[in-house]
């Protein structure tokens, strides 16, 4: 009997864990509208440390301007405010441009890389809902 409680707190223990872990995609992305004429049309920005955690993942297939943990995240956020969505409750979006982060001072990349400096805009994606 007690071999059997001690079991029961280690899964609980490990199933609260893992739960804990498990950030919540608005915590690393933001989407908002674009145009107010337009609500098609969003900004998609993506954290700085969200950056970081994923630098060594590919560019993706079907969206050649972001990586794979991006689209992930940005398909996330989607479903999250179900927004994109079309007809078969698929996200469904085109990414129009990149923005990449921006620096206050020259030489910025080399100064990013040495000195874990911080953008003063995050990375941005401008796009449409399809």
């Amino acid at each position: 009997m007690n071999n059997f409680k001690t079991k029961i707190a280690v899964c609980l223990l490990l199933f609260f864990g893992a739960a804990s872990c498990a950030k919540d995609p608005q915590t690393y992305g933001k989407i908002s509208h674009y145009n107010t004429n337009n609500k098609n049309s969003f900004i998609f920005s993506v954290d700085e440390e969200y950056l970081r955690k994923n630098q060594n993942s590919k560019k993706d297939k079907n969206y050649p301007k972001m990586t794979e943990a991006e689209v992930d995240l940005l398909q996330r956020l989607f479903a999250a405010e179900n927004y994109c969505m079309n007809d078969d409750k698929k996200v469904a979006f085109t990414i129009t441009s990149r923005q990449e982060k921006i620096y206050d001072i020259t030489f910025s990349h080399l100064i990013e890389q040495n000195y874990n400096a911080k953008p003063i805009s995050p990375r941005m994606y401008f796009g449409e809902c399809r």
